[in-house]
């Protein structure tokens, strides 16, 4: 039996209404579909440095952020921005 590739995929925005979170699901639905194991994550849910307008001057716990994202990325076969 083949091993299904595991797929981590998220949009590179972290706007809420965000046309690329609607559209990362388009090709991770076809992932799946082709039989990969495919986690859609949202990078709000990982408070890191990235660019969020809305949280300017907002304080982050790097150390904790990083934690709850890095485990996810050596277990995958591939990523999808």
């Amino acid at each position: 039996m083949a091993v299904k590739p595991k797929i981590l995929a998220f949009a590179g925005s972290t706007c809420n209404d965000s046309d690329n979170k609607k559209l990362v699901k388009i090709p991770a639905a076809g992932a799946m579909e082709g039989g990969a194991d495919v986690t859609v994550i949202d990078l709000r849910d990982f408070e890191m440095p990235l660019y969020v307008g809305t949280l300017e001057g907002h304080t982050i716990n790097k150390t904790t952020s990083y934690g709850k994202l890095s485990p996810a990325l050596p277990t995958r076969k591939g990523v999808q921005v």
